[in-house]
């Protein structure tokens, strides 16, 4: 799609989504003695601030961003294959197309994770695109029952891996790596791993983008189309975000789960994150284009949005050089610091954003999915 082609409130809310991503993404790279529920510090090894951090970013961002993108990916993938075919375009070409995307989202999804970031997010939407593709022209009737199937075995499976890993990090967190080869060689073998359990979080990824999916068909987020009331959608997003409030006292050091508690916190949180993540899109979108959202943050985010996977890549590269042993110049920071760091390298994307949409030119990571998808020809600046 061309950059004048773009619709300005969609790419806002992905735009806001990837500031999230930078704070979620915080956890990842902060120094721990131990680490406790969800892979973030054990309260009792940190301090109140680091908690009271922690509880916070747990509340606010953690588990309810990625479904943004999953949801706007669904979205998104329903307006291409539609685009395509009503340039009669055949069934095989539009397949193609779309596993091209696929195909280039993988590639740099394993080089993202073995190279900046054990926790990439890339390779499992494209795997989330791929299997979205199959189900894009499907009866709603399917859609709804593979949503709500994979939704209620999602919550449940990962919050049991939630439950497995909070009994298996008592021995404390690993030590760090001391050489660049060593961070290396870690980071590949983590990544490894989590591919190998990528199919568990498609259960969890794949709700939103079947959701993304049936709007597109409903001219949800068109711009003629209205969203639904103001109140009724911030009431669903107050109670979804509500529903993290366990999560977050446990990671707060509120209260400590035993393996059930850690079992039906995390669910609680999984099950409202595409409640979450659809009610804060329809917001955001609505704010846009009611003129309600000042110009200078509408212009920065959808410059962010417009790029995201450019900018996902840059912030990774930004905590690598900052806060990931042995390389990171700030050395072992706490959570509270880290959200501080995280708040800057969300600024410093942005600026890069915004400097690329003064250019009229992609981000890099934009032009390489577009010269994959298209081929030879189609991956200009426009």
């Amino acid at each position: 799609m061309a950059l004048a082609e773009r619709d300005l409130a969609v790419d806002v809310a992905r735009g806001g989504a990837l500031l999230g991503i930078a704070l979620a993404n915080v956890v990842a790279h902060v120094g721990a003695a131990a680490v406790g529920l969800g892979l973030y510090p054990d309260p009792a090894s940190v301090t109140a601030l680091d908690r009271l951090a922690a509880a916070v970013v747990v509340l606010t961002v953690d588990r309810t961003t990625l479904p943004v993108f999953a949801l706007l990916l669904g979205w998104g993938l329903a307006r291409v294959v539609a685009t395509m075919r009503a340039r009669h375009a055949p069934d095989a070409e539009v397949r193609r197309h779309v596993r091209r995307r696929c195909a280039a989202l993988a590639a740099l999804g394993v080089a993202h994770g073995v190279l900046l970031f054990d926790g990439d997010v890339l390779l499992l939407l494209g795997l989330t695109l791929l299997v979205a593709l199959a189900l894009v022209r499907a009866s709603p009737r399917v859609l709804v029952w593979t949503g709500v199937t994979t939704w209620l075995a999602g919550a449940l499976l990962l919050g049991g891996l939630d439950a497995l890993l909070l009994a298996d990090a008592s021995a404390g967190a690993a030590a760090p790596a001391t050489s660049g080869g060593e961070a290396l060689a870690e980071r590949a073998a983590s990544f490894a791993a989590s591919a190998l359990v990528a199919p568990v979080h498609l259960t969890t990824v794949l709700p939103a983008a079947l959701l993304g999916v049936w709007w597109a068909r409903t001219g949800r987020l068109d711009s003629a189309t209205p969203v639904g009331p103001a109140r009724t959608r911030v009431v669903a997003l107050v109670l979804a975000l509500a529903a993290g409030a366990p999560m977050a006292a446990a990671v707060g050091g509120l209260w400590s789960p035993g393996p059930v508690g850690a079992l039906v916190a995390s669910s609680a949180q999984l099950l409202a994150a595409p409640v979450a993540a659809g009610t804060s899109v329809l917001l955001v979108v609505a704010a846009v284009r009611a003129g309600a959202v000042p110009r200078p943050a509408v212009t920065a985010a959808a410059a962010l949005g417009a790029r995201s996977l450019t900018v996902y890549l840059a912030q990774s590269a930004l905590f690598l050089v900052l806060l990931t042993p042995p390389t990171g110049v700030l050395g072992s920071v706490g959570m509270a610091a880290g959200v501080v760091v995280g708040v800057g390298v969300a600024a410093a994307t942005t600026a890069l954003a915004v400097g690329l949409e003064r250019a009229g030119v992609r981000g890099p990571a934009e032009w390489f999915l577009r010269r994959v998808a298209y081929g030879r020809g189609r991956h200009d600046r426009t």
